[in-house]
């Protein structure tokens, strides 16, 4: 799917430490898919990296709302407390 490209792509940012155009492209598919789990995990390791540790939680916790078997998710939460 569409959605489905564009987290892929904000993966492949993220590893390469492009971190705003990962955001972007994970901005893209949350658009398509605004219930994905995994689109709030990536969003929250990205601002975490970025050192908005405020805006991770927000997201992190978004992503284990919507999908509470995310333990590594939960396990990142653990980091920004």
């Amino acid at each position: 799917s569409e959605a489905t490209k564009h987290m892929l792509s904000a993966q492949a940012l993220f590893y390469r430490k492009s971190y705003w155009k990962a955001l972007e492209e994970t901005n893209r598919a949350m658009s398509l898919v605004p219930s994905s789990a995994q689109a709030y995990a990536l969003k929250g390791s990205i601002y975490y990296k970025m050192g908005r540790k405020k805006e991770a939680k927000s997201a992190w916790k978004r992503a284990v709302k919507l999908d509470p078997s995310l333990t590594e998710v939960k396990d990142s939460l653990k980091l920004v407390k």
